[in-house]
């Protein structure tokens, strides 16, 4: 690479992660999930509060019309923008039933998520059809939109079936922000014949340059990666968002449909939040998460789902400043020759420098990448790796991730025992992995916050989705004076329930692994209910009359 290139310029990712320490224990895994938990309303684990409030029975709070494409993003016909921050049921589960429908659908508002990906039941089966109409009455009812995936001419005959509890069919219904097909490159036309005006994709992941081409016949384009195997992404020289972002367009909204890790990766408390951001970074219209967030059962979903959803709906971290080019032509002996295993091409993918990028006007719209001419050779090697906006470092050597943005600040990988800080966190833990995040509540920069959240995970079970590490360390808050007593800190369990003060000593307070917490809500005294005043006055007795 020509000396004069500077890496430092190139739009990254952030990633927040922390790899694992070593147990002092047989059973390191404390902080367990249970069944049917509930967010707390009001709690510091309350985001429903970046979501537009619910108006009117059985209507979507976005009742704003049909979703439109604008450019790279959706906006709804009057003009509404939106960005959906979502989760996949689980395909081999039905629907809930009755009340546990409406639970459903007011947890995932409270965590957040503004869009359901899912398939429509089988018409032949009444039970699950009932049980359908029911889920989507109440996701409308809490003004979460639907992703419909539909796997063919079965799926496609429900397009004008009337939902029982909604009084829509899908095809008509502006709470089914869009659909996606599997098994028709151009899905729009074969859906647009039946009706549907909604945006529409083809579904499923896509790897290779020349699918390109025939997708770009459709409204957006939707994409899903897993990150493989057991190895922590923060250690990788090739991180999960290459394979994330390969072939989003300029000109067309990108849905990362579904992204997952394996439940037996202990590391991968690292990717809810650094997938947010990147997301956030790169301008990703959507991003779904795998069936553990809407199961209630995976503790790193559960854990995470507060810090994420804030950094991707409030836009936490800033857009890149320059852009790579890529350009994939057809003619070229590269891409003739092109393998997974080429390694200028897959290493660049899989570190996920920045958004692909093609040319709609252009015969051939494919190509190499290039950056002011400059062929990117060695990418693989850049370390550390720091977005052009400053706020993003990756040093996947030492096995490290920083975020540093004014509302939410976040340090994780293999940091135990070291003394690692952002702008206005400080952190040293005894885990040898954990991911830590501040995250501002009330929308101010840290610095000036009332309300705060901070997240802190290390390891999860990899025996079991509902336990999870909790983390042994000091937090120092650097913006506060020595002798500022106006800050109270709690410890709070899973439904966000403030379980325990914590003692804050000059400017922290320490992470103590027997409080079995990782939410910690850090807020000023003013913004605390009212104790009744003490009295010692003895009580007054009734006199009869």
């Amino acid at each position: 690479m020509p000396r004069s290139f500077h890496w430092h310029t190139l739009p990254l990712m952030l990633a927040l992660a922390v790899p694992s320490r070593a147990a002092t224990n047989a059973t390191p895994f404390t902080v367990e999930l249970q069944p049917g938990t509930i967010i707390e309303t009001g709690s510091a684990a309350d985001v429903s509060a970046l979501l537009e409030s619910p108006v009117g029975a059985g209507r979507p709070a976005q009742q704003h019309g049909i979703l439109q494409i604008e450019g790279d993003q959706f906006r709804f016909e009057d003009g509404h923008a939106i960005r959906f921050w979502g989760a996949n049921w689980p395909t081999n589960q039905p629907a809930p039933a009755g009340s546990d429908s409406s639970r459903l659908a007011q947890r995932l508002r409270l965590q957040g998520i503004n869009l359901l990906r899912l398939r429509p039941a089988g018409t032949h089966d009444v039970g699950a059809l009932r049980r359908f109409d029911e889920l989507i009455g109440c996701l409308r009812g809490q003004g979460i939109c639907l992703d419909l995936l539909l796997d063919g001419d079965v799926d496609i005959e429900a397009l004008g079936r009337t939902n029982r509890v909604t009084r829509f069919a899908p095809r008509d219904d502006a709470g089914v922000a869009m659909f996606e097909l599997a098994g028709e490159t151009n899905a729009r036309d074969a859906l647009r014949r039946r009706g549907v005006r909604a945006p529409v994709a083809a579904a499923g992941a896509w790897r290779a340059p020349q699918d390109a081409a025939p997708l770009r016949t459709n409204d957006f384009l939707a994409q899903t990666a897993a990150w493989p195997g057991g190895k922590p992404a923060v250690k990788s020289q090739r991180t999960l968002f290459g394979p994330m972002s390969f072939g989003a367009p300029p000109d067309k909204p990108w849905l990362v449909g579904a992204w997952s890790a394996a439940t037996t990766n202990s590391f991968r408390a690292e990717l809810p939040l650094w997938t947010a951001a990147t997301a956030v970074f790169q301008r990703w219209a959507g991003v779904c998460a795998d069936a553990g967030l809407v199961t209630g059962a995976d503790a790193v979903a559960w854990a995470w789902a507060p810090a994420s959803a804030l950094m991707f709906h409030r836009g936490d971290v800033a857009t890149p400043h320059s852009k790579l080019l890529f350009r994939l032509l057809p003619d070229d002996k590269l891409v003739q020759e092109l393998r997974s295993d080429h390694e200028q091409f897959s290493a660049t993918v899989a570190i996920g420098l920045t958004r692909f990028t093609f040319e709609p006007a252009a015969a051939d719209p494919f190509g190499w990448m290039t950056l002011r001419g400059v062929e990117m050779a060695g990418v693989a090697a850049l370390n550390p790796r720091t977005s052009d906006t400053g706020e993003i470092t990756h040093d996947w050597q030492a096995g490290q991730l920083r975020m540093d943005a004014p509302r939410t600040q976040a340090l994780a990988g293999f940091i135990g025992g070291k003394m690692i800080e952002t702008r206005e966190l400080r952190l040293q833990v005894t885990n040898d992995f954990a991911v830590v995040a501040l995250s501002s509540l009330d929308g101010k920069p840290i610095a000036r916050s009332d309300r705060l959240l901070l997240t802190a995970t290390g390891r999860a079970d990899p025996s079991k989705t509902r336990r999870i590490e909790p983390v042994e360390g000091a937090v120092t808050l650097r913006w506060l004076a020595p002798s500022q007593h106006d800050q109270k800190v709690f410890a709070l369990d899973f439904s966000g329930h403030r379980a325990q003060e914590v003692p804050l000593a000059g400017r922290g307070f320490q992470l103590r692994p027997e409080l079995k917490a990782v939410w910690y809500e850090i807020i000023n005294e003013s913004l605390l209910p009212k104790q009744p005043p003490r009295t010692n006055a003895p009580p007054v007795k009734a006199e009869l009359k």
